[in-house]
């Protein structure tokens, strides 16, 4: 008993494309390569003073990777008592008092650099390696707080647009210089990403946290109290006149716009999980559908005899209902298309729609019909003749060619059309079940796609796994953002149910395959009439037949033989059989509408072989659709739209030293992705 190949090899390969060499490479370029910083927690601590000053401490928990430069910018605010510190160590590093594109190792800067902002900039010493670092900077910033008549704000920036560091984890408070006497005199709001929230801790004190902030995003606070506390505000920073209400109208309003997008944002993501839903339940009707089908018994028809003399069907056959159904497959093979459109051209002869006459060695048509009474799949020949002849009734049949050259859309839509109707008849008269025949199709490679949606839903969990692997997460971080692993959990959630029934589904399908018939009975009956009608026609010489058929059954006999593409095989075994039918003049009925076959030298009586003027027809029609197939692909070709050009990414900075991308304006149109407001009238 032979053994069935292994799908070893394959599976190997499919494993180190799809997930070993990834992995390798994303490791590889995260230990050996790769610029990167993300920050496991940035924590804020604000203290506001009586003068309208501010003292910050920012607490970096940061993991970095060949980077020898850290900075932090401030858009043109004077700031002053500058210190780094590596919380890590303890180190405190010393100032540098000159701008320096690479810092060196324990040194930093804090100064005002080109385009005006100022900045604050250290050096890592980690150019060439990896490694997990918190740093504490202190600074103090002048003039923070906007003083009006009924109120006064604070509205600072803690990261803008620019930022190039994404946070795992936000966190920070405000500290008042002294407690309000009444908490609802205190409003909070904060301008984020969605899941921040920011809230009054104290009388004294705001706090905000939100987790998974990406770089570019924005992140804003704006407290505001309406009991004075703030005594020695500079004269820039003081105003005359009120400006509560507008304050809180203005945050109104932005909250009414959040909350549209949100709504909006939510209705989409509702309709996804929605659509997911409905597919997976989809999918596992039909898993059920397809076991039921694949538990039922199907019956196995029996073989008819050997031969068969009459044409199936009578009249009511059509050359292209019995190719497709001789030569059945799911698919219909195009090999046999221009013998089932020569068949029909034949048939179109005997049933007087056409004529078909020879001259000077080449083969006519002309058109004699209306094609009234024709069945759906002949009208579409008998119309692709007529558009051909257009205001010539008559027409050599090789014009096929040219025409289709011109006319390649309407020459290819007209014998897809006849194939098409070909097969919706054998569909209505139940000689096939279409159900089925679509489940074979898909049977057919559902082995492959199997295989595919196996091999997805290991390489989705084999990534997730990874999620958690130190080197490969920073990697993936860089790729995917800081919140990857929640989103991907959620994408999971969704998508290894749909990869799962999938995967059901076509395991049943493939073991369907071959055990279920698109052929139904009456159709498998009429199948093999045809298969006996074909061996009789070629075996005919052979039968002991003791009278003749008749004229009009010979000619419906070559309309199929030519149908079949056997034409050639069955005149033989006419002249075999009868050589002297073909020298009676019965044989040249000046009434029939179709071909004279024979004259009295077994010929055309233009002299031309039957056969081979027979194999004209077929071959002009071949032609004809190859030619049409040729002008619609370099039409195609020609017609494409082809777009040019690319984009770039921002650099981090040569020689390892990362910086935030300057590059990116910050839309001061879009008022955040969050408006949280807490406590406030």
């Amino acid at each position: 008993m032979k053994k069935g190949k292994s799908n070893v090899p394959g599976a190997v390969i499919v494993f180190f494309v799809f997930v070993a060499i990834p992995i390798l490479l994303g490791i590889y370029l995260s230990i050996f390569n790769t610029k990167y910083q993300h920050l496991r927690e940035l924590n804020y601590t604000l203290t506001l003073n009586d003068d309208g000053s501010m003292d910050v401490v920012e607490v970096w928990d940061i993991q970095v990777s060949h980077t020898n430069t850290l900075f932090r910018t401030f858009e043109k605010n004077e700031v002053t008592n500058v210190s780094v510190k590596d919380l890590t160590s303890g180190y405190e590093f010393l100032p540098s008092y000159k701008y320096a594109y690479h810092v060196q190792d324990g040194y930093y800067y804090a100064l005002f650099v080109e385009g005006g902002d100022f900045e604050i900039a250290w050096g890592t010493g980690l150019e060439n390696t990896i490694s997990h670092k918190t740093y504490e900077i202190r600074y103090t910033v002048k003039d923070v707080v906007n003083s009006y008549l009924d109120c006064d704000e604070i509205y600072w920036k803690l990261l803008s647009s620019s930022n190039g560091i994404p946070a795992r984890k936000v966190t920070g408070k405000i500290i008042l210089p002294k407690s309000v006497k009444n908490t609802n005199n205190l409003y909070v709001w904060g301008h984020g990403p969605l899941n921040g929230e920011i809230q009054k801790a104290s009388n004294n004190t705001v706090e905000f946290n939100l987790e998974f902030m990406d770089y570019g995003r924005m992140l804003e606070v704006r407290v505001v109290t309406a009991e004075k506390m703030f005594e020695n505000v500079s004269n820039l920073k003081t105003f005359n006149h009120d400006t509560l209400s507008k304050i809180k109208s203005e945050e109104k309003s932005f909250a009414s716009t959040i909350d549209l997008s949100a709504q909006t944002t939510l209705f989409w993501y509702n309709a996804f999980k929605l659509s997911m839903l409905a597919i997976i339940i989809f999918n596992i009707i039909v898993i059920i559908k397809y076991y039921i089908k694949s538990k039922s018994d199907q019956k196995v028809p029996e073989m008819l005899s050997k031969y068969f003399r009459e044409i199936p069907g009578g009249n009511n056959s059509t050359p292209g209902e019995a190719a497709y159904l001789y030569f059945y497959k799911e698919e219909f093979d195009k090999k046999n298309e221009s013998s089932m459109v020569a068949g029909t051209i034949l048939d179109l002869a005997t049933r007087k729609q056409i004529k078909l006459d020879c001259e000077n060695g080449n083969v006519y048509v002309t058109i004699t019909g209306n094609g009234s009474e024709l069945k759906s799949d002949e009208l579409s020949i008998f119309k692709l003749l007529k558009s051909c002849a257009g205001s010539d009734k008559r027409f050599e049949i090789s014009k096929l060619k040219s025409y289709a050259k011109k006319e390649f859309f309407k020459y290819s839509d007209a014998i897809n059309n006849f194939v098409n109707k070909a097969r919706d008849s054998l569909y209505k008269q139940n000689f096939v079940d279409k159900a089925n025949e679509n489940i074979i199709r898909k049977a057919k490679d559902s082995k492959l796609r199997t295989g595919f949606v196996k091999w997805t839903i290991i390489i989705l969990l084999v990534i997730l796994g990874l999620c958690f692997v130190p080197y490969v997460e920073d990697w993936l971080i860089e790729w995917w953002g800081i919140a990857y692993v929640s989103n991907y959990l959620i994408f999971l959630g969704y998508v290894i149910p749909y990869f799962l029934t999938v995967y059901l589904k076509n395991k049943l399908l493939f073991k369907m395959d071959g055990k279920i018939a698109a052929i139904t009975q009456s159709g498998f009956e009429m199948q093999n009439k045809w298969i006996g009608l074909v061996n009789y026609m070629k075996d005919f010489s052979l039968i002991d037949e003791k009278t003749v058929p008749d004229l009009i059954l010979w000619e419906k006999y070559l309309v199929f033989a030519t149908t079949f593409g056997i034409s050639k095989q069955v005149i033989e075994q006419m002249k075999a059989k009868y050589p002297k039918v073909f020298i009676e003049e019965k044989w040249e009925d000046e009434n029939l509408n179709v071909i004279k076959f024979f004259n009295d030298s077994g010929y055309f009586s233009s002299n031309i072989e039957t056969a081979t003027s027979l194999s004209s027809i077929s071959k002009s029609i071949s032609e004809a659709r190859s030619i049409s197939t040729t002008e619609i692909v370099r039409y195609n070709a020609s017609h494409s739209s082809s777009s040019g050009g690319g984009g770039g990414g921002f650099s981090g900075g040569g020689g390892g030293r990362w910086r935030r991308w300057p590059e990116w304006e910050e839309d001061n149109n879009f008022l955040l992705a969050l408006t949280c407001t807490l406590n406030a009238i």
